[in-house]
């Protein structure tokens, strides 16, 4: 911990808070709650009731983080890599159930795998995303302790999620259990797990999920407008289901269902809706998981059309736990050269090796708070700097483009993406709004 005993609103200040909220989970006096603020989760903190204690920022992985020495402690037997983290082995693979596979991200291997691990009582229980029954918009983790609770968290949440009372109730109530994050996810939790032992003990597995960057709840408010749906029309939303990649669908109050192809939508946000932080994020393989699940959207794998990903065993026992599931008849594995992952990212990992720690140079001269990493990155070229200076200045500008609605006319400008009309895409009703789309409430 800092001498300084700093609280959470250094992050917030400066732009460098991830939204994890595992801030919230620490605070004894119950002085850091959870608010949506610019289309993103922010620890909100009492003055009155913070004691400056430091470990809300001793916790947080905005400000830091020693990826490069947690990895050689908790993995110390995988082979280092520059690329996607340390690792003992790489496969391609998917449930074997058809269902899951089609309608979960990435062949459905996460979901598969937990409802193995709680069928075979290997865990009591599973930290998992799901949407809110009464706020449909907006994603809530939670302790998912049946197959039931499973099939609700499956799929993509391209939005921000908090991990805010999850990790206290690990704390509060015996039991093994295995978490599911992002990248930034974590890294939060590996710190708290240095703070209190017991959490380490009781989570026995971390399963990973490679993070290009989310998006904020700007984005999802976009595609709405863009579809002429109203936030409080929406009953049942997900960003992807369906097949591989698939669709955004939507159940509306009066059943009209709707679609829109991801490959489609997706690609129209580009970085508009990029929350600040993801801009100096540097993991893309969540390299601190035991397990790290991915897509395959490379010519290998075109021809799969229902679900197939990569999945990183960072561990012998990761990679036992695969091969027992395989075993069992939960998932269906094939090796894969670790290549082959990294050309499924080639992308981002320029982005995240390469421009970032750029970025990250750059915005420190000009006088901004950065994260410290101890990762050694790759030497970059003058055709590096140039190309990460101008990234930087358009994730900038977009990033303005993103929180101003007034001025979202440029992003349909720009992003050549025609939504399908309603009367066109409704499979139940073809009935339609005529009512734009007003501020995302959540």
């Amino acid at each position: 911990m800092s001498s300084i005993q700093r609280d959470i609103t250094y992050v917030v200040e400066n732009r460098l808070c991830t939204g994890c909220c595992i801030c919230e989970n620490v605070c004894s006096k119950n002085a850091i709650s959870v608010e949506i603020s610019r289309g993103v989760f922010r620890p909100k903190l009492e003055k009155n009731l913070c004691t400056q204690c430091g470990l809300c920022d001793s916790v947080c992985p905005g400000h830091s983080i020693n990826s490069e020495a947690l990895g050689c402690q908790l993995f110390p037997e995988a082979s280092p890599d520059a690329e996607i983290g340390r690792f003992i082995s790489t496969y391609s693979g998917h449930s074997v159930v058809d269902k899951t596979r089609w309608r979960g991200a990435s062949g459905g291997m996460v979901t598969a795998l937990l409802k193995w691990l709680l069928h075979t009582k290997q865990i009591d229980g599973a930290v998992v995303v799901r949407f809110d029954s009464e706020r449909p918009l907006e994603p809530k983790a939670f302790i998912a302790r049946s197959e039931a609770d499973l099939e609700i968290a499956r799929s993509s949440k391209y939005c921000p999620v908090a991990f805010d009372g999850v990790l206290r109730e690990i704390l509060q109530t015996p039991g093994r259990y295995a978490i599911v994050g992002l990248p930034c996810h974590l890294h939060g939790i590996r710190k708290m797990e240095q703070r209190f032992p017991l959490l380490a003990k009781r989570v026995i597995w971390h399963f990973g999920i490679f993070c290009s960057g989310t998006r904020s709840f700007g984005a999802t408010e976009y595609f709405l407008s863009e579809l002429d749906v109203v936030p409080a029309e929406v009953m049942s939303f997900a960003y992807r289901d369906e097949g591989c990649l698939g669709n955004m669908t939507l159940i509306l109050n009066n059943k009209e269902q709707l679609r829109w192809a991801y490959k489609d939508y997706y690609p129209s946000a580009r970085s508009f809706f990029l929350p600040p932080r993801c801009n100096l994020c540097h993991d893309q393989c969540a390299e601190l998981a035991d397990l790290a699940f991915g897509d395959l959207h490379i010519s290998e794998f075109w021809d799969d059309k229902v679900g197939i990903g990569s999945v990183i065993a960072r561990s012998s026992a990761a990679q036992e736990l695969l091969c027992q599931a395989q075993v069992d008849g939960a998932i269906i594995l094939s090796p894969l050269e670790k290549t082959l992952v990294s050309k499924s990212q080639h992308s981002m990992l320029i982005r995240k090796k390469l421009d970032i720690p750029i970025r990250i140079r750059l915005l420190s001269k000009l006088g901004y708070k950065v994260p410290k990493y101890d990762t050694d990155f790759l030497k970059p070229s003058a055709r590096d700097w140039l190309r990460s200076i101008r990234a930087t200045i358009v994730l900038e500008i977009e990033g303005v483009i993103g929180i101003n609605r007034k001025l979202w006319w440029i992003i349909r400008a720009v992003s050549h993406a025609t939504p399908p009309k309603r009367n066109a895409i409704s499979s139940v009703s073809a009935s339609a709004s005529d009512s734009s789309c007003g501020k995302l409430k959540l």
